[in-house]
């Protein structure tokens, strides 16, 4: 893991790099995996728990942008038919309404803002487990539905079935 071995001055390649060094300094300032006999006692959770909201800030939107991406692909790889073109512009619609939506709970989800890190100022927070279930649920609805749109351009095309069953098969494999 390349944000390991480099310094955190650095400035990552790309999205996932980003989330990765927010997520190692995230685990390092909460103690994650260390036993609590080994915290400090005088460890301010504040810290670690703002970089634990900026990586729930960056993670739905990077999700959501790789998947316009592989969507927009798609539509100029299919885009030709009226019915493909409309189905991936409703998923994509859908997918930017789900990012957008998620965003704005991930900031809203304590009441103040500040009390995500911050707990002595007794914030009133929403059931983050629901939260988790829920969007957690839609993200793969709409992988599914992201995953099925280049078997339904494969289908019309003429070519034999065995061929169409075996290059369905590999790109099913996308769901693994």
């Amino acid at each position: 893991m390349s944000f390991i071995c480099a310094p955190l001055g650095t400035i990552p390649a790309n999205n996932f790099e980003i989330l990765q060094t927010n997520e190692f300094v995230e685990l390092k300032l909460r103690f994650v995996g260390v036993h609590i006999a080994d915290v400090p006692k005088d460890t301010d959770p504040i810290p670690g728990n703002q970089w634990r909201f900026i990586c729930q800030l960056l993670y739905n939107p990077i999700l959501g942008l790789v998947k316009t991406s592989v969507l927009l692909f798609l539509l100029r790889l299919g885009g030709q038919k009226r019915g493909m073109r409309i189905s991936i512009h409703v998923l994509n619609a859908l997918n930017l309404g789900q990012l957008a939506a998620q965003f704005i709970v991930v900031i809203f989800q304590c009441r103040p803002v500040a009390g995500f890190w911050d707990r002595s100022l007794h914030p009133k927070c929403i059931n983050t487990t629901e939260f988790v279930v829920s969007t957690s649920s839609l993200t793969i609805f709409t992988d599914i539905l992201v995953l099925m749109l280049p078997i339904w351009m494969l289908w019309n095309l003429q070519i034999r079935f065995k061929a169409k069953m075996g290059i369905s098969a590999v790109l099913m494999l996308g769901v693994v």
